[in-house]
């Protein structure tokens, strides 16, 4: 049972115990008029048998009857009796008084049977109402009735003494029950049995509470527990803030010296007037953007007056780790190129392989990181271009033709585990004829992730979206190329896997 109901149940049995109360109260004021009456009418009889009859056999007839007042002025002497049995002892008396006044009747007339039949009828019937209705209004007719036939029956026919005291018998009965009548309004025979059904609900409800408390138990058991909990919940969740705050400030921290390094590695890259100074202003563009702060790509250019050396290098990792490596790339060219004047791509890209397994210590430990390097030196006044690449093409594209043309690179990295007894590359040389567009990248570009597939971008679509913009200025290339990769990378809702380099340039 659900506890709002058995609370409804709890205050329901509240006002039932105020009925039963109220039920027993008039009852035991009932009991105070009606055991007088028990007693006057004991004494009748005695005087009746005593000094009228002087105990002629006739008066034995009414023996029954008064032993049967004697017991119910017994049963009303004791409170526990008359609570129990009084109201079924006040019924019996009303049945007497109606079998009383069936047998005088049936004494009267040729045809007493019927009498006799016709008289009890009606009296259950009146009885009936006694028990519906209740009150004095409803009680007299059905002891004025007989009495006034007794009364008319008693002064029309001249009647002995010992007759006319037989009707003595139920007039005294009828006084007690009228005051009995008296007493019994606002009080029915459903109301005894409703006391039955009070004390039985009684029960029932008092093994509900029991139940309500211990349930009642549980839940504070239970609400104690939880409190517990929360209060281990709220020390675990300011430990996990306590945490937190550690976890953001050693990120921030970690954050502004990834930011520093970020300016120290911004020193490294050439400066935007260098291109400008050995290409033109617009014959180049940049295409850089690291996939976190800092980035495992870098850009290397050298230029004088007869030649420029650029050098787009792809270093193992990205971030931090990528970002150490672009620091040894950048500062092994320097010294190569500009120190020890070292300007063939083959062997620079030779000398490179040796120094990082050098510098790694590669030889001796597991070390497996390197470098994907293009490298291109355009002679001036020769108007020849050369190449040697570690693992990534240099692409190529004449304008007079609109021709693409991909310079594939040795198949071999720099630095890393080496099979071979010595690692030497290949240099390649092209006469430019023409003017020319040269496109050095990555593979963060082409490995990217994204479209309507969740595809990579892949080389293929890369040589085809260049080759459509040889017609655009270099600036609106950089342009184009940035939302392209950005549009498809957001098509397929993915995130940047890789840095991105392309450096594009014109000469001829």
């Amino acid at each position: 049972m659900p506890i709002t109901e058995l609370l409804k149940s709890a205050s329901l049995v509240e006002i039932k115990q105020q009925y039963q109360t109220n039920i027993l109260v008039r009852l035991s004021r009932s009991r105070l008029i009606v055991l007088p009456c028990y007693f006057i009418a004991i004494a009748y009889f005695l005087y009746a048998d005593i000094y009228v009859n002087h105990f002629m056999p006739a008066a034995y007839a009414r023996l029954p009857v008064i032993s049967m007042t004697a017991i119910f002025a017994g049963v009303s002497l004791v409170p526990r009796w008359y609570q129990r049995w009084g109201y079924q002892l006040h019924h019996l008396c009303l049945f007497t008084v109606m079998a009383m006044m069936t047998f005088i009747l049936s004494q009267s007339g040729e045809k007493p049977f019927y009498n006799s039949a016709i008289t009890a009828c009606v009296m259950v019937i009146l009885i009936v109402l006694v028990e519906e209705r209740g009150g004095l209004k409803v009680t007299l007719p059905i002891y004025l009735i007989p009495a006034i036939s007794c009364g008319v029956y008693f002064f029309m026919i001249d009647l002995p003494r010992q007759k006319a005291m037989m009707l003595g018998n139920p007039v005294i009965f009828i006084f007690v029950c009228l005051v009995y009548s008296k007493v019994q309004e606002n009080f029915r025979w459903r109301d005894f049995l409703n006391m039955k059904t009070i004390e039985l609900q009684k029960k029932e409800a008092e093994g509900l509470y029991n139940e309500l408390l211990i349930k009642n138990n549980e839940i504070v058991n239970q609400k104690d527990e939880i409190y517990t909990q929360n209060q281990a919940l709220l020390q675990l969740v300011s430990t996990v803030e306590q945490q937190s705050q550690a976890i953001q400030l050693q990120n921030s921290k970690i954050t502004s010296s990834i930011a520093y390094a970020q300016r120290l590695q911004s020193v490294i890259l050439p400066q935007e007037q260098r291109f400008a100074q050995a290409l033109g202003p617009d014959n180049y563009f940049i295409l850089y953007q690291p996939r976190d702060i800092v980035s495992g790509d870098f850009y290397w250019l050298y230029s004088d007056a007869d030649q420029f050396i650029l050098a787009v290098v792809d270093c193992t990792g990205h971030g931090v780790p990528g970002a150490f490596m672009s620091v040894i790339g950048s500062q092994l060219l320097t010294e190569l190129v500009e120190l020890r004047q070292v300007y063939s791509p083959d062997k620079i890209l030779n000398e490179m392989h040796r120094q990082v397994r050098r510098i790694l210590k590669q030889d001796q430990s597991d070390s497996r990181d390197g470098m994907d390097m293009q490298l291109i030196r355009w002679q001036k006044d020769q108007q020849t271009l050369q190449f040697a690449g570690a693992m990534t093409p240099c692409y190529c594209l004449t304008l007079a033709n609109g021709q693409l043309l991909e310079i594939r690179a040795d198949r071999k990295a720099i630095g890393g585990e080496q099979a071979e007894e010595e690692r030497l590359f290949t240099l390649q040389e092209i006469e430019v004829t023409s003017p020319t567009l040269l496109y050095l990248c990555t593979d963060g570009y082409q490995d990217q992730f994204g479209g309507p597939k969740g595809k990579k971008f892949m080389s293929s679509q890369l040589k085809t979206l260049l080759a459509s913009l040889a017609d655009q200025p270099l600036k609106d290339q950089e342009t184009i190329l940035a939302h392209t990769i950005e549009d498809w990378r957001a098509l397929g809702n993915e995130q940047q896997v890789d840095d991105i380099t392309i450096v594009g340039l014109r000469i001829g």
